[in-house]
């Protein structure tokens, strides 16, 4: 029994696991966003033709209020909440079209519509069809560095959390004391919650919240990520200068993973949809929100090193 478990725990056998089960989910998730996405084209079929009408019969169009409302029926009804999401999700659930059409209700009662009102929401609508586009695209885009080294880099770290519990299930498994045994558990535990991060920390850039207090969760949760590795090196093999150098290499790679996460994001679609409209989301949040996020900062960076070239 005991050696049937040995073997079941390999690193390798891990590995298989975990990477079928990736595999199997994230065929679900295609197969269920490409339901939702043809049927998505349905309704940018008839969006488009909302906008043109909007755009032949101008300001002046008695059934004005009328295509809007049909408009509404036809975009993301979530996107209506634009103080519950962050900018990305924002821009997912059509919260630029939502209001680009408030604004126009608006200027509809005030009487200060004007035509290039209209060719705004026309053109935001082709920027959502846009996305939707992109993402049913057949053809494989080719793959950046960047890619590259952020799969890399994260393949890289999961594999080094395997070997964490790896090494930890054979001295446990020598270990005969229940106290041992205990903190192995403890340690365990641990790193599992801290493979879950791997994969979570980078995409919580992407959907970042514009309250401060998101911006010290991620840092705090990169910090405890080092530290737990860092921690379980030194308890497993008893030495300080290992576990120094865990810290600062696992640091450095949750950090890298996270910048390149942010460059991909920022040379994708929707990334850039979300630069155009981000100071828009800002002034329909609380004050506190209009100041820089770190992820703007990311941004800054990419930027530079594209100009640079």
């Amino acid at each position: 029994m005991n050696d049937l478990l040995e073997q079941l725990i390999t690193p390798i056998i891990i590995t298989a696991i975990v990477s079928g089960l990736y595999r199997y989910f994230q065929k679900k998730k295609e197969e269920y966003q490409k339901y939702v996405y043809e049927n998505k084209q349905n309704d940018f079929q008839k969006l488009e033709n909302f906008s043109n009408e909007l755009i032949e019969g101008g300001e002046a169009n008695p059934e004005l209020k009328t295509i809007l409302f049909k408009i509404s029926q036809r975009i993301n009804p979530y996107g209506r909440e634009i103080k519950t999401f962050g900018k990305y999700q924002w821009i997912k659930d059509d919260g630029h079209i939502w209001n680009q059409l408030n604004q126009i209700e608006g200027k509809i009662n005030s009487q200060e519509i004007t035509i290039d009102d209209l060719k705004e929401l026309a053109y935001r609508i082709q920027i959502s069809k846009r996305i939707l586009d992109v993402r049913l695209e057949q053809a494989v885009s080719p793959i950046s560095p960047s890619k590259i080294w952020f799969y890399f880099l994260q393949y890289l770290t999961l594999v080094f959390q395997l070997f964490l519990l790896f090494s930890l299930y054979t001295i446990g498994f020598k270990s005969s004391e229940i106290n041992e045994s205990s903190i192995h558990l403890a340690f365990a535990l641990w790193l599992s919650l801290m493979i879950f991060l791997i994969f979570l920390i980078p995409e919580l850039i992407i959907n970042e919240s514009d309250d401060s207090k998101f911006e010290i969760f991620i840092i705090v949760y990169t910090m405890v990520f080092a530290l737990v590795d860092a921690f379980t090196t030194y308890y497993l093999w008893n030495n300080l200068s290992s576990a120094i150098i865990v810290f600062v290499i696992i640091l450095f790679f949750m950090i890298t993973l996270t910048f390149l996460k942010s460059i991909i994001f920022g040379d994708s679609e929707i990334g850039k949809i979300s630069t155009i409209y981000i100071e828009e989301y800002r002034e329909l949040q609380e004050s506190k929100s209009n100041k820089k996020r770190f992820k703007d900062y990311f941004r800054k960076y990419k930027f530079f090193f594209n100009k640079e070239k």
